[in-house]
Formats: structure tokens, C-alpha cells, sequence
């Protein structure tokens, strides 16, 4: 059983922006299809968007799919990203979602403009959220760990290769058009981790953050899935230490001296994904610091 991006909790545990975002979307491409509206919505032709005003298309036009195989490419997908949410944190993410949303305006405006009257037969971008998909698997491939390694036809692969293989079928799914849109994501994508651009470190205004704490989160966010059976653990010792109180929890093999050492930015990766600290400590103590094992054994632990 193949459980690799299904990181943590099952559902959308610590990921309340990307829950929203799919709801959104998939609202959203069953309405315009029922109402046959999406000739009003997309980006067929750009000329409407700067001759005759109708700004709104540049955003509605990220907003829905055309088709159903699409959209439940794209379902899939977003609840597999979801770790990404995880791993950076609501506040961040929003961050994210908000730069390549500005940047995929932008770059599509600049492209039909310049290219548009220079070649009759160019192409338009397809609807739907394309570019956002595209920008996250920049992100995706540098930094989400892979949980299963494996060969095929003894190449050396890993479970990350499935979901490239869902993202290729998404991005060629409207032939040239949902590629010129892919096309577009990763240029923002890569504008996004770029250092020259310092577009990583924007954030939205702390009192933005604090009112959505406080009126949007509690109604989007997912309660986290209690365990079917009770964990029996050892009374901790008078300790707040975290990694003091995992120590008591594994049988003493190795002397202290051998006791491998915890790297800080290896228990949030765990904790991001949405394990509590304890449990990452203990993982990450049983396998010797290496992350990538840790994270398979805690998704066998259920």
C-alpha cells in the first residue's frame, strides 16, 4: 500500500487553505458547466481583458475547468499537495498561493500581448488552475522528501514519480493550451524560490493573519483524526524535554555516547506533516536521524 503523500493525518488536518481552495474550484467548474458561462469567464481572448475592460477574467479564468477529468485530476492532486500547506504553514502557504496568483496575471498578460499579434494561430491559456499546480511541483521537487524508494527496470526511482505522472497527464490534458498555462507556473515557481527576487519572504500583514485566525480558520479547519484503538505510553519522568522524555520510550541498545543526534529542522519537517513532536523525537531517534525513514515508519504506525 502506497501511502507516500498521504503524510500525516488523513483529510485536511493543518491544511484549511488548500481544503477551501479544492471546494472553491470544484464549486466553482460545476456551476460555469451547468451554466454554460465559461465564454464569459476565461481567457479566449485577451483583447477583451485591455480593449474592453473585463479585468475580471484574468482571475475568474484560474477559478474552474472545462472538463470533469480535469477537475478530478486536479482533486486528487490538491489533496496530495496538501503536505506542501503542511510543511510550510497556513500563514506561509497563503503567502504562496498569493504570489503565484500575482505572478501567472502577470506573466499570461505580458505573453498574449507580446506574442498574440505576432502569431495569428498562438495559442490561448487554458482555464483552471494550472500555473498554481505547476509553481508547487517547483517546490515540491526540491523540498518534499520522498517516503518509498524503489527501481524500475533497475532505475533508481522513488513514490514522488507517481504523482509527476498525474501532474504530466493534468498539464497535457488540453494539449498546447493546459501546457502554455503549466509553462507559465513554472517560471513562477522558479521566480518564487529565486533569491533574486526575495518573493519566498512575503507574508501577509500580521493583523491579516490574526483576523484570520480568529473568524475564517475555526470554520475551515479539519479536526484531526482521534487513533481507533488507545497508545499506552510510560509515565515521563519529571522532564519538559521533549527528546529526554523520547529516550525513555526506547530500549537502551546503544551507550549514550552512541545516541544519535535529533536535527531540529528534521522534527518540524515531521511535525509539519502533521505528527505531534513526541512521536517525531521517537522516529527520529529509532532511525538514527534519518528523516525520509522516520516519516515511512510513522506512516506505518497509522
Amino acid at each position: 500500500e502506497l501511502k507516500m503523500l498521504n503524510s500525516g493525518p488523513a483529510g485536511f488536518y493543518n491544511a484549511p487553505l488548500t481544503k477551501i481552495w479544492i471546494i472553491a474550484v470544484t464549486v466553482t467548474s460545476i456551476t460555469v458547466a451547468m451554466t454554460k458561462s465559461s465564454k464569459h469567464l476565461d481567457l479566449h481572448d485577451i483583447s477583451l481583458v485591455y480593449s474592453r475592460g473585463q479585468i475580471w477574467r484574468l482571475f475568474t479564468s484560474q477559478l474552474f475547468f472545462k472538463t470533469a477529468s480535469e477537475l478530478m485530476l486536479a482533486i486528487i492532486l490538491g489533496y496530495w499537495l496538501r503536505v506542501w500547506e503542511r510543511l510550510m504553514g497556513t500563514a506561509r502557504f497563503a503567502g504562496f498561493f498569493a504570489v503565484i496568483w500575482g505572478l501567472t496575471i502577470f506573466l499570461q498578460t505580458g505573453i498574449e500581448v507580446v506574442f498574440t499579434p505576432l502569431f495569428s494561430s498562438f495559442p490561448t491559456f487554458a482555464s483552471g488552475p494550472y500555473p498554481f499546480f505547476a509553481a508547487a511541483f517547483i517546490l515540491f521537487f526540491r523540498e518534499v522528501p520522498p517516503t518509498y524508494k524503489f527501481k524500475i527496470f533497475g532505475m533508481g526511482t522513488n513514490d514522488k514519480i507517481f504523482v509527476y505522472a498525474l501532474g504530466f497527464q493534468l498539464w497535457f490534458a488540453s494539449g498546447l493550451h493546459s501546457l502554455l498555462s503549466g509553462s507559465v507556473g513554472i517560471l513562477a515557481g522558479m521566480a518564487y524560490k529565486s533569491s533574486a527576487f526575495r518573493l519566498s519572504k512575503f507574508e501577509f500583514p500580521e493583523v491579516l493573519n490574526r483576523l484570520a485566525i480568529r473568524f475564517i480558520l475555526p470554520s475551515i479547519q479539519s479536526q484531526r483524526n482521534q487513533p481507533s484503538r488507545p497508545i499506552v505510553l510510560p509515565n515521563p519522568q519529571s522532564t519538559n524535554d521533549p527528546q529526554t522524555y523520547a529516550e525513555q520510550l526506547l530500549p537502551v541498545v546503544n551507550p549514550p555516547a552512541m545516541q544519535p543526534q535529533i536535527d531540529e529542522n528534521s522534527v518540524q519537517l515531521l511535525v509539519g506533516l502533521g505528527f505531534p513532536r513526541d512521536r517525531a523525537v521517537v522516529a527520529l531517534l529509532r532511525c538514527g536521524g534519518d528523516r525520509e525513514m522516520a516519516a515511512h515508519a510513522l506512516l506505518e504506525e497509522g
